[in-house]
């Protein structure tokens, strides 16, 4: 924040976990991530196949 008072600063106050939780929150959110990535691979993957049975339906 900018030009912020040293003293409202010093008086700020801040929850910090313990570093365990802190590095269980960054486990998750990564695991979230490959899962993310692995469900639009698997979605993208589902669209080819139905895009392909179609083309073959069609001729």
């Amino acid at each position: 924040m900018p030009r912020m008072p040293v003293k409202a600063l010093r008086e700020f106050e801040c929850i910090l976990p313990p570093m365990e939780l802190q590095e269980q929150f960054v486990a998750l959110s990564e695991q979230s991530d490959k899962s993310k990535f692995e469900l639009k691979q698997a979605i993208a993957d589902v669209d080819s196949l139905a895009r392909a049975l179609l083309q073959q339906e069609l001729n």
